[in-house]
């Protein structure tokens, strides 16, 4: 919800990061969460709307998990595969420390690597 949040064009910010061609997955609880919120009446029901339809612009794929928190089929899938993780949550950004490229929000205006704690 970065976009709508922060006006902050994430897709051109992950190709500056990472230039070659990149694929874009989504777990399907986070399209379900996203559809909640969208349906409710609240300041973030735009932002989930329109990460919804950048879920269909964008060929974002979903992909079901069988896992009761999206944070741990992230961490099984950077487990196995080589990933970069776009996420801003602390908690997960520690999980993925030593198995992962995580990027986050720096300073309200872009992407960037992060590495622990510290933007780089």
């Amino acid at each position: 919800m970065i976009p709508f949040q922060f006006k902050v064009d994430i897709f051109s910010e992950i190709v500056r990061i990472f230039p070659e061609k990149n694929e874009y997955i989504v777990c399907s609880e986070t399209i379900n969460e996203l559809k909640r919120i969208a349906g409710k009446q609240s300041k973030d029901a735009p932002g989930a709307k329109l990460a919804l339809l950048f879920v269909k612009e964008k060929d974002i794929k979903i992909e079901s998990a069988n896992y009761t928190k999206v944070d741990d089929w992230i961490v099984s899938r950077a487990m196995r595969e080589k990933l970069v993780v776009c996420t801003n949550d602390r908690e997960l950004r520690k999980r993925l420390r030593n198995i992962a490229i995580v990027v986050g929000l720096r300073e309200k205006s872009h992407l960037q690597i992060v590495m622990g704690d510290y933007y780089v």
